[in-house]
């Protein structure tokens, strides 16, 4: 390949490291609000049990949704950042690009994070 392709794969390579740092990015702005949403939301459920004014049993359904729910996305975006890495030509001495692993990671903690967040949530509240 010549030096302007391998200038093209490496930009794109890097363009698609910072798209799943902004999916990372989001996907814990979504989980630390779901958190709060249910933190608040539980706060005025036992304020209202007091009063006897709750309309429900429980009231942690949005934050649990926004957690989880970030999670399944935070995984698709992953399956779609690793099968666009492979899909970028070889390197110029023929050898695929590793993944950018510290990408992955922090997309695989977070990701651990919000499925263990959902499951303490499903075992607690219900």
């Amino acid at each position: 390949m010549s030096s302007a392709t391998d200038l093209a794969v490496l930009n794109t390579r890097l363009a698609l490291d910072r798209t799943q740092l902004a999916w990372v990015r989001t996907g814990f702005t979504f989980i630390t609000a779901g958190i709060a949403i249910d933190k608040v939301t539980e706060a005025l459920h036992a304020a209202r049990l007091l009063t006897h004014h709750a309309w429900v049993k429980g009231s942690h359904v949005t934050g649990l949704v926004l957690v989880s729910g970030s999670t399944i996305i935070l995984l698709l975006a992953a399956a779609g950042y690793v099968r666009a890495t492979r899909a970028l030509p070889l390197s110029p001495g023929g050898a695929w690009l590793p993944f950018n692993t510290a990408v992955l990671g922090v997309t695989g903690l977070l990701v651990l994070t919000g499925v263990m967040l959902t499951v303490l949530a499903l075992t607690t509240h219900l």
